[in-house]
């Protein structure tokens, strides 16, 4: 799998600081860790091993070490290679070395910290067919799983953006409140000559009632797409919502049709 991180790429690696905060923000999760002090032995030999670094790049022991200065947890061998998948980094490679475990952690455990200390004493096995599955299956693999599957016997029907809040308990309930207050209107226009006439009355009663159409009919779609859904072996994305008004679904609608279009 391939990842990217705007945050880290952005790190510049040849500032001391930016990689002292690559090593033991980004890779080991202490986000409130104390700053590296200009006068600190720690800064000194730092500087040092990373200059070594830049010449003849990391082993897994020497990158052992680098976490050991910076008072961190070391990592297994099985671990160095998976993340960073060779025998020698160079801090290019480190940089995409840990960005690449913060996939990994988000997918698996959703927590940066929780995931370096469930992972970095793991075996190979323990890693790749345990704590890492399924998302550690190479991109063919993965485009070849979705790629062979079985064709939808039965697909859903889009519903129009402008009927999407048709959907909605408010919506429905708001409709209904609207037509039991024009039966009033209607009951006042006959008897009282300074409340709106029948005629206008029956302008709003005619887009009333196409908007109950308009509710029945999303309603009868959406019942209709859910038993389809259910009907599907594969459902890889569920997207929960809460909205409320009108511009809620309708901004809702745009979003969920760019991503996808993507797709």
């Amino acid at each position: 799998m391939k990842f990217k991180d705007a945050e880290i790429e952005n790190l510049d690696l040849q500032n001391i600081n930016d990689i002292f905060r690559l090593i033991v923000e980004y890779l080991c999760g202490e986000k409130h860790h104390p700053p590296l002090s200009e006068d600190c032995n720690v800064r000194g030999l730092l500087e040092d091993l990373i200059n070594n670094a830049r010449c003849e790049g990391l082993n897994y022991e020497q990158f052992n070490e680098l976490l050991l200065l910076l008072n961190q947890d070391r990592v297994c061998k099985p671990f160095f290679n998976f993340f960073f998948k060779k025998d020698k980094i160079l801090l290019t490679d480190l940089r995409q070395g840990i960005i690449r475990f913060r996939g990994y952690a988000m997918l698996c455990f959703g927590n940066f910290r929780f995931g370096y200390k469930q992972l970095m004493r793991k075996s190979k096995d323990e890693m790749e067919e345990g704590r890492l599955a399924p998302y550690c299956k190479s991109s063919p693999e993965l485009v070849s799983e979705y790629t062979t599957r079985p064709p939808k016997m039965l697909d859903i029907e889009l519903i129009e953006r402008e009927q999407t809040w048709y959907l909605g308990y408010i919506s429905g309930a708001t409709i209904n409140q609207e037509a039991e207050l024009l039966d009033d209107q209607f009951k006042k226009a006959r008897k009282d000559e300074s409340a709106l006439t029948e005629s206008e009355l029956g302008e709003f009663n005619s887009k009333l009632i196409r908007m109950k159409n308009d509710t029945k009919q999303a309603d009868k779609k959406a019942l209709r797409n859910t038993d389809i859904y259910l009907t599907w072996d594969y459902m890889d994305i569920y997207i929960a919502t809460s909205m409320r008004n009108k511009w809620e679904f309708e901004e809702t609608f745009d979003f969920i049709r760019n991503v996808f279009s993507k797709a």
